[in-house]
């Protein structure tokens, strides 16, 4: 079959679009997308993902990658977007009735004297569908980031982060001003003293706000070794960084998010590594990073450090993420190998609830992305979590391999590496990227990630 070229000047408009279109998902993405309940909001934003994927489409003609890593990463995607649909797939009664854990569902056609047709595996159809959608958010902001030109692309993206990220924080203080009873907290369900910005989860936000703090400091260390860049604005750029920084914490420090706590001091810390790395820009502007570390851990002691003891009061054990997991790792083995579908947690997890294992909330996720994968997806699931992980453990042997002195694109590829390792961890106790708003600010972070991982660094002599 001839290879579908688009026409030179529908190309062009595409080329065009194709900025934009990226920075439109980011936007809409960050700021409708903070909660997983299927708001109104999701359907902008998966237009906006589909508009981006057109947008790329049109752009150049489909080529299968040819570089090792883009090839191992394009499997993985085919792998996961193929997943939801095969949980979709019709299968005749023979088939999905001697499935693993169908037998409550052909008593219940029994019941209701129902004779059992064709089924799909998925005991949620329609959360399997959101599931795929929400796998094409994530693959429009990686495809797109990808697309980028390496050199000057990231700082475009950077400011559109921190434009939202700021935002954010700003609602969160008014939140935290208005009191329980804000009509500014958007995606929450009840009142709350916890500024959660656009985000209806308070850990939600503070994950968000801890994963901004390494691109900052490759963001503000781009200003400073800036050859172009008089020393006007090299302050300025300074001046802009530490006060990002020292609002950032200041509305980490206002969720009242004990993750939160955790995270951040991890960010600090990943953040202080690329600040060494950084050390052949200006030594006194080196130092004025740190400096706002400590101004910035000031002004959250003195507006949060309250609601943050009183959260700590209470005891980690006491939390219901424990009897979850239990609960949600015997519902896991009783499904497997195959699972009970993308997007089928609430029935799969709801059969296996005793009286003692019942919690007070409704039970939505398993508060460990890991477990509920394994629930939903079984042993493909698991096998798709080992590939990435490995992919994962591959970039991060090609980015932090290398040049004592990496150029800027190498520096925020290893920021966004530890943002999304700040992700990745966080989703062992909560659910993260089950959210539009973090699965898109995933993709764009793996998509710098692959840029940085695609350069070719010469390694360090030796001394």
């Amino acid at each position: 079959m001839p290879e579908m070229t688009p026409t030179p000047t529908v190309s062009r408009i595409a080329e065009r679009l194709h900025w934009p279109l990226l920075a439109l998902l980011l936007i809409v993405a960050l700021v409708l997308g903070g909660s997983n309940r299927g708001a109104s909001g999701d359907i902008v934003i998966q237009l906006a993902a589909v508009s981006v994927l057109a947008a790329l489409c049109l752009r150049a003609p489909l080529r299968w990658p040819s570089a090792p890593l883009d090839r191992a990463i394009a499997c993985a995607w085919l792998f996961a977007l193929m997943l939801p649909l095969l949980h979709l797939l019709p299968l005749p009664p023979a088939l999905w009735t001697a499935l693993p854990g169908r037998a409550e569902v052909v008593n219940g056609l029994a019941v209701a004297g129902v004779v059992p047709g064709w089924m799909p595996l998925s005991l949620n159809p329609d959360g399997s569908r959101a599931a795929f959608m929400h796998l094409l958010i994530a693959l429009a902001a990686y495809s797109a980031t990808r697309a980028l030109p390496v050199a000057g692309a990231g700082q475009r993206l950077l400011r559109v982060i921190f434009g939202v990220a700021v935002l954010s924080v700003v609602l969160g203080l008014a939140q935290f001003a208005d009191g329980a009873q804000s009509p500014l907290r958007f995606h929450t369900l009840g009142p709350g003293v916890d500024a959660t910005g656009f985000f209806g989860n308070r850990n939600h936000q503070a994950l968000w706000l801890a994963a901004c703090f390494p691109l900052i400091i490759v963001w503000t260390l781009g200003w400073l070794r800036a050859e172009r860049h008089a020393a006007t604005h090299k302050a300025l750029g300074l001046t802009a960084g530490i006060g990002l920084g020292a609002v950032l914490l200041l509305g980490l420090a206002l969720t009242h998010s004990r993750a939160g706590v955790v995270l951040g001091m991890l960010a600090l810390m990943g953040s202080l590594t690329l600040l060494l790395q950084g050390k052949h820009g200006p030594r006194r502007g080196v130092r004025w990073i740190g400096i706002s570390g400590v101004f910035g851990l000031v002004l959250a002691v003195q507006f949060g450090l309250y609601g943050l003891l009183q959260r700590f009061d209470a005891d980690p054990l006491d939390d219901a993420r424990f009897t979850i997991a239990t609960v949600t790792s015997r519902a896991a083995h009783h499904y497997a190998p195959v699972g009970s579908g993308l997007g089928s947690f609430v029935p799969a997890y709801a059969g296996f609830e005793r009286r003692e294992t019942t919690y007070s909330a409704y039970v939505n996720h398993a508060h460990n992305d890991y477990l509920e994968l394994w629930l939903e997806a079984g042993w493909p699931g698991l096998a798709l979590l080992a590939a990435c992980l490995a992919l994962w453990f591959w970039m991060a042997l090609r980015l932090w391999r290398g040049t004592d002195v990496p150029p800027h694109a190498l520096l925020l590829a290893r920021a966004a590496w530890l943002s999304l390792s700040l992700m990745l961890l966080h989703s062992l106790v909560d659910y993260p990227l089950r959210t539009p708003a973090l699965i898109a600010f995933a993709g764009v972070l793996l998509g710098l990630i692959a840029n940085g991982a695609a350069l070719r660094i010469p390694s360090s002599a030796p001394r």
